[in-house]
């Protein structure tokens, strides 16, 4: 039982990822998308994923955390997602992460990007899928806006690689990496002290 109301639950977590990867699966599934699991980049598209998945943490993060540049909100929304998954495994977070990198890609990029492209061109099809993407992910403003670049640049890595396993990859390690600092090492993105009356930056 959760004793902690903030904390969410990995059985919640995994259902949720679970019905989304099978949603998208069902939305994917024999239809002749012009992409592919391997695309342009074949198996290169794991490392180069790894690579792009961490670069794309490690420099947002970076400008954010830096000296001259601290967003509280930022901070508030690491204390509050600490929260809420301080309690995961880090078992649990490579597998909650692994199966909304897979579900999150396959509907967004996979069905509803391509879907849109074939109506209304490419970078309209980008721009309607990746703002769908972040306002339903939109916890706060930096999160809606982080999310929104986030996926813009997904779809445009997506667009030209043609390759779904890039996609599952970048968006499946860039998860884990940001689930795993947030859960267990905050102090690293600047939250050096967390308690129930509040959070010290």
């Amino acid at each position: 039982m959760n004793h902690n109301t903030d904390q969410v639950s990995f059985s919640q977590l995994l259902f949720f990822s679970l019905g989304l990867l099978i949603i998208s699966v069902a939305l994917t599934y024999g239809h002749d998308y012009s992409w592919s699991l391997f695309g342009h980049t074949g198996w290169l598209s794991v490392p180069l994923g790894i690579v792009i998945a961490v670069f794309m943490f490690v420099c947002p993060v970076w400008l954010i955390t830096h000296h001259w540049l601290r967003l509280h909100s930022f901070y508030e929304l690491i204390a509050y997602l600490h929260k809420m998954t301080s309690g995961l495994s880090f078992g649990q977070i490579i597998l909650i992460s692994f199966c909304a990198g897979v579900g999150e890609e396959l509907l967004f990029r996979g069905a509803l990007q391509s879907w849109l492209q074939e109506l209304i061109g490419f970078y309209s099809a980008v721009v309607i899928s990746s703002l769908i993407f972040a306002i339903l992910h939109a916890m706060t403003l930096y999160y809606f806006l982080i999310t929104f670049f986030i996926s813009l640049c997904f779809g445009v890595l997506f667009h030209y690689s043609q390759s779904m396993l890039l996609l599952i990859t970048i968006h499946t390690v860039y998860d884990v990496i940001a689930l795993i600092v947030i859960a267990k090492y905050p102090h690293w993105l600047g939250v050096t002290r967390l308690h129930d009356k509040g959070t010290k930056f």
